[in-house]
């Protein structure tokens, strides 16, 4: 069973400093690029994770030669200054890259990750199947 879910990094302000510093989106874009089963779409940017060897292939298919056909399921990374968006539209293997994604970028930078309601779930991380 796929999840279909909206996450946001949103970065966070260093003690006495406001507003929050953007994040340093080359150093994330070198990261993202470095991952296994991921794709980049150099026109609008978008990264997307896979999860396996099979569903990259697939999703290459379907994402640059059958842009008409639905979605494949993946995890969809949309990179701004000011939030990165994670699109949860996908299956186990690739919400676990996700995951590790997501605790990459705490552990780099401080951030929070949130829902669209503005839940701070960084504590928990509730990327995959259950809790964290």
């Amino acid at each position: 069973m796929a999840r279909n879910e909206l996450l946001l990094a949103q970065p966070l302000p260093s003690t006495g400093e406001a507003p929050a510093p953007d994040f340093p989106l080359g150093q994330i874009e070198e990261h993202l690029s470095n991952q296994r089963f991921r794709l980049h779409d150099e026109k609008s940017g978008v990264f997307f994770l896979c999860g396996t060897s099979a569903a990259t292939q697939f999703a290459r298919i379907r994402i640059f030669s059958e842009p008409d056909e639905p979605m494949p399921s993946v995890v969809m990374i949309r990179l701004a200054p000011g939030e990165i968006q994670i699109w949860q539209r996908a299956d186990n293997p690739a919400l676990a890259q996700a995951r590790e994604f997501a605790e990459w970028l705490l552990a780099n930078f401080p951030c929070a990750i949130r829902t669209p309601a503005g839940e701070d779930i960084s504590s928990a991380l509730d990327l995959e199947y259950g809790a964290a």
